[in-house]
């Protein structure tokens, strides 16, 4: 890589003592032992009900990266450096622009994780995510390309600061975003400051969050501010105090029991808790065996969001799955325009949100409570009479004074030097009846001026919490209209994965036909979904009851949707009369105008462009898209200097601007900017088109097709240029990852048909991009392909997928599975996604497993269905195959998968029953023994490996040694399994086993209340209507079925123990029906007709 420099002209006022040294920023190379990822899958993953971070997991048009491999080789990556004489830090543009590593120069201390290795698992949206540094998650937490290389910049600043800007346009919303790192001479924080650019015509929602990751050990603490009363979960479905918890947190019941939260060490297993109301500017680290920490700040009114993530100690994920050697690690995260995961705010068409952030390491303190971006102050109590108080400055200052009052009494001062590398920290006495909330600490600067001080806040422990998220009621069970109307407008501005919000506008409608509001929302969102003429007539409706008497409306979002639509539709002159009446009210005057001046400019009628750009920019100054088109319409009325001008303002808020710096960046260094990513090109291209300039367009296109031949390119340049011979050259290409999703493609696609009419890939291409927006036009789009060319297997392939999860035709979809299996049986995504069917279809599950295992060589390169061929296999009794599986092959599972190692367990316990069938009584001992050991190639590593599934195999060995006559031995296993602790991880459903072994025991009573509270826990647990709502990490959503099988199982196993035989088939049978593949249900039916 050359070196690209842009200047900015960026005064910011220095006060310093002393000379400061120069910022260098510079490129560099870093070399990393890397874990390499086997190529990514190149059928496309198109939307279904899958949580992702409790929002709808969303992944085309990326592909899906997340086939891990044991593989290490040392890798060299291209980085950035920036230093000043306090901090040094490296960003590696190549994997999603994170912030690698930044160390402290004071102490030589790492202010965020430094990983040792790049060693990704399946956490991300896309798959492969690795830990450590700071990823940045923009409009989606973890955003889409987490893992992929983005665009980036190192600017010089005129004040002798300089920035490393990052960023990318992402595909999902085609929203823009940009994060800039500044350093300063002579200051220890790292200026972070984000753009998140909607450069859309549309509204959409998003969120941010910063993911600072730090080291942690037993010494680590949280460093919450102490104003902080609650903390809260994902969805906001669960409180607790804070920092101290006394009620069950995320369903473990150990947060009850008085949990300094604090504290990393205190939390046994995974988890997250969000700040409530964040009230104060900060969310810190603190390592109080390194004596030094993380502060994060930022306007807490902008940046709302503060919360953590751990893994735990138990947990070894982080420590074995994403390191080798660097340990344990905490993630800080601080959320701008979001207080939640899920939590997203809307952005209007073309509306930039910034943010700022300043991140500093803190030394010698003993914690901090209080912050900004020039100090942090610490105040402890270290006994009843004495405290400490600390300061540490982020610059150097020739004199600050630390002060401590109890009122207007001035108990301790302090004045001198201070800077990152001198802190200021002492211990005070205090009277021992002086409160804490009566102490402020406070830090003066030279002039007597306060410039940070901290008072502690009187909290009541035993204040009620807040009241949680509950599940929304279904659309026709809501009274209120309103109400009705707002459940679905959050569920669709939170992506919720399984709750449709269309059902609730329709209800809506069902009873006011002309409610403006639901006829706007869907209006907009049919024509997002390209569907114009259905958007159209929603709209018509809304703006028929908004004008009705000739009114004005007071909400002109119908028109200006309305006004979208006749634009696309070439109804121009309705489309004018339209736009115009939208910029009457502010919300879109400066979006509508921008659209405006795109027509005008389309006709090259500029002085009319001018005049509606100016008025949009005047509207809204951060209008880049109208700021870039107002540069091309001077540049076309020769008005260079002026256009110039255009562009530099562009470039002064959103330095990597791709726009803005194809026109004034010299070719090579454009070139080096786009990183000959052909979509990239593309979407400038598509924005030189919309805006009237075609040439440029073809321009551009012609000059990335020279270099990287690429489908979708070819055929806009055959669309653009008329020339039919593109569309042959892009139609003969490999598919490859080739993913069309812009609604523009639409004609262009259309045209391919009609010039290569006896090419399948046109078809393909359109069904693709059609899936997510109409999925019924895309089945008809991959039935055409396949009429043309029947051995398209990826085609196949989709047509299965859209049966399994559009139309629900089960035994159509596993046909076109089955037919896609047959012409690539190598697809081990395809054998994975057609076992998924056949277990919805109901089919028995020795065909399934024979699937499985005749292509098992396929399977292996997979964790999902070599997964299922080990749960397959031993549901049918295939333990000795099962058991090799388990022993030599590699499970990487995923994030949120937790429950591998029950499979493991459940195919030793099975096969150690077959043992003693057999008279192999020693033999079944082994096997139950092993089943308490984590293989490391099942990737599931904890320090306490206890769980509640040991009751089971406690049990079992307990019968194995009485069955060898071993009455001590068996006495010993039977009491672990009458002691097995409950809160561990694992499901409460072995308790029978608990029970058995209190009646072995000769404690009956005991037995029988476990067994009939298991009764009751199962009668309790049956449901009539279920709405999935909050959403584990990885899952696809529970049905009713789903949830009566598991409440029947823990009855039938609660009346089997208290000998209800016939109560108990009954409800085994019951499980059986709900759920065919239930391998529990299935092993007491045998025994039933033994």
């Amino acid at each position: 890589m050359k070196r690209f420099l842009l200047t900015l002209a960026v005064t910011v006022a220095l006060v310093r003592v002393g000379a400061a040294q120069d910022v260098r920023a510079y490129e560099g190379a870093i070399t990393l032992p890397t874990y390499l990822l086997d190529p990514a899958e190149k059928a496309p993953i198109f939307e279904r009900d899958w949580s992702y971070q409790r929002a709808k997991r969303s992944v085309y048009p990326y592909p899906l990266n997340d086939n891990m491999t044991r593989k290490k080789k040392d890798v060299t990556y291209d980085c950035l450096y920036m230093e000043n004489e306090y901090v040094k830090l490296c960003v590696l543009p190549e994997i999603g622009g994170r912030l690698l590593y930044a160390v402290d120069k004071t102490n030589g201390y790492d202010i965020f994780y430094r990983n040792s290795v790049v060693k990704p698992a399946n956490v991300g949206m896309t798959g492969a995510w690795i830990s450590g540094g700071v990823e940045w998650n923009v409009f989606h937490h973890h955003r889409q390309t987490s893992h992929i290389p983005c665009d980036w910049r190192i600017v010089d600043n005129r004040d002798g600061s300089k920035t490393i800007w990052l960023g990318e346009t992402e595909y999902r919303h085609r929203m823009q975003w940009a994060i800039g790192i500044t350093l300063r001479p002579g200051k220890s924080y790292m200026e972070i400051s984000g753009r998140l650019i909607n450069s859309t015509q549309n509204n959409n929602s998003m969120l941010y969050w910063s993911n600072v990751s730090t080291l942690v050990d037993e010494n680590y603490q949280i460093c919450f501010p102490q104003s902080t009363e609650f903390v809260t979960f994902h969805c906001k479905n669960w409180f607790a105090h804070w920092p101290v918890t006394h009620e069950p947190f995320n369903d473990m019941d150990f947060y009850k029991n008085g949990v300094d939260a604090s504290w990393w060490k205190n939390h046994y297993m995974s988890n997250s808790m969000f700040i409530h109301d964040q009230k104060e500017d900060f969310v810190a680290g603190y390592d109080h065996g390194r004596h030094a920490g993380t502060m994060l700040v930022g306007n807490h009114n902008i940046i709302k969001g503060g919360k953590f993530w751990l893994w735990g100690p138990n947990s070894e994920w982080d420590t074995r799955i994403l390191t080798d050697t660097s340990g344990h690690y905490c993630e800080l995260m601080v959320g701008a325009y979001s207080d939640n995961q899920p939590d997203y705010n809307w952005s209007f068409p073309y509306e930039s949100k910034e943010f700022t952030h300043y991140w500093y390491g803190i030394r010698d303190m003993g914690g901090v409570k209080a912050g900004s971006r020039h100090a942090a102050l610490n105040l402890d109590r270290l006994s009843s009479d004495r405290v400490l108080v600390g300061a540490n400055a982020t610059e150097k200052y020739a004199k600050l004074t630390l002060e401590l009052r109890h009122g207007d009494e001035v108990l301790y001062t302090r004045s001198g030097a201070m800077s990152p590398a001198e802190p200021m920290v002492d211990t005070v006495a205090v009277a021992s009846g002086v409160a804490d909330h009566e102490l402020t600490l406070v830090l003066k600067d030279e002039n007597g001026n306060w410039m940070l001080s901290y008072t502690p806040v009187r909290k009541d422990a035993n204040s009620p919490l807040p009241e949680i998220v509950e599940p929304p009621l279904l659309p026709h069970q809501i009274e209120n209209t309103e109400e009705c109307f707002l459940v679905g407008l959050r569920n669709l501005q939170f992506h919720n994965p399984f709750v449709n919000p269309v059902d609730y506008f329709e209800e809506v409608l069902r009873r006011d036909p002309s409610d403006s509001r639901t006829n706007t929302v869907l209006g907009s969102y049919y024509r997002m979904r390209g569907e114009y003429d259905k958007a159209a007539k929603y709209l018509r409706t809304a703006i028929r009851r908004l004008t009705k008497d000739y009114t004005r409306p007071k909400d002109v979002e119908a028109l200006y949707n309305l006004g979208l639509i006749l634009q696309i539709q070439g109804k121009r002159e309705a489309a004018y009369d339209t736009l115009y009446r939208a910029t009457w009210n502010y919300t879109y005057n400066s979006a509508a105008n921008t659209q405006l001046a795109r027509m005008y400019s389309e006709e090259k009628r500029w002085g009319m462009a001018l005049e509606r750009l100016d008025e949009a920019i005047a509207y809204n100054g951060r209008n880049y898209t109208a700021l870039n088109l107002k540069g091309s319409v001077l540049k076309s009325l020769g008005r260079d200097a002026e256009a110039r001008q255009c562009f530099d303002r562009v470039l002064a808020d959103d330095p990597i601007n791709a726009y803005a710096l194809h026109e004034t960046a010299s070719h090579d260094d454009f070139r080096r900017f786009m990183r000959e990513q052909p979509e990239s090109y593309l979407e400038l291209a598509i924005q030189y088109w919309h805006n009237g300039f075609t040439d440029t367009a073809v321009n551009l296109l012609k000059e990335i097709d020279a270099r990287v031949p690429y489908p979708t390119v070819k055929m806009y340049l055959g669309y653009l240029t008329g020339e039919d011979r593109y569309f042959g050259e892009a139609l003969s290409l490999p598919v490859g990852y080739c993913a069309p999703f812009r609604l523009e493609t639409v004609p262009v696609l259309e045209k391919a048909k009609s010039v290569c009419s006896d090419s399948s890939l046109p078809y393909y291409y359109l069904g693709n991009l059609y899936y997510n927006i109409q999925p019924d036009n895309a089945i008809r789009e991959w039935e055409k392909c396949v009429a043309i060319q029947p051995d398209n297997d990826l085609a196949w392939r989709n047509l299965g997928w859209a049966h399994w999860l559009h139309t629900k035709d089960y035994a159509k979809s596993a046909d076109c599975y089955r037919k896609a299996i047959e012409l690539n049986p190598d697809a081990a995504l395809y054998l994975e996604e057609c076992d998924q069917v056949l277990e919805a279809l109901g089919t028995p599950v020795q065909e399934r497993y024979d699937l499985l295992k005749s292509h098992h060589a396929t399977a292996e390169k997979r964790y999902y269905p070599l997964a299922q061929e080990v749960i397959t296999g031993t549901y049918v009794g295939d333990y000795d195959y099962v058991l090799d599986l388990l022993d030599r092959c590699y499970f990487p599972t995923r994030e949120g998968v937790a429950n591998f190692h029950d499979n493991f367990v459940d195919a030793l316990i099975l096969a150690g029953e077959e043992k003693i069938a057999e008279g192999k009584v020693e033999q079944a001992v082994t096997l139950y023994k092993k089943a308490f050991t984590y293989p490391e190639n099942h990737q599931v590593f904890l320090v306490d490996e206890r769980a509640t599934h040991d009751a089971q195999i406690n049990y079992c060995l307990g019968e194995a040694y009485a069955a060898l006559g071993q009455d001590a031995e068996a006495e010993k296993y039977w009491k672990l399994a009458a002691e097995q602790d409950y809160e561990l991880k694992g499901s409460k459903d072995f308790r029978y086993w608990t029970g058995l072994a209190l009646e072995r025991l000769g404690r009956k009573a005991e037995a029988e209340a476990i067994f009939s509270a298991l009764v009751a826990d199962g009668e309790a647990a049956v449901v009539t209507q279920h709405v999935n709502f909050y959403g584990a990490e990885g899952t696809t959503g529970v049905t009713v079925d789903i949830i009566n099988s598991a409440a029947y199982y823990t009855q039938a196993l609660g009346h089997l123990g208290l000998g209800h035989r016939g109560k108990a088939k009954r409800l085994f049978a019951e499980v059986q029906r709900l759920k065919p593949d239930h391998l529990w249900a299935n092993e007491f039916m045998k025994q039933f007709e033994k």
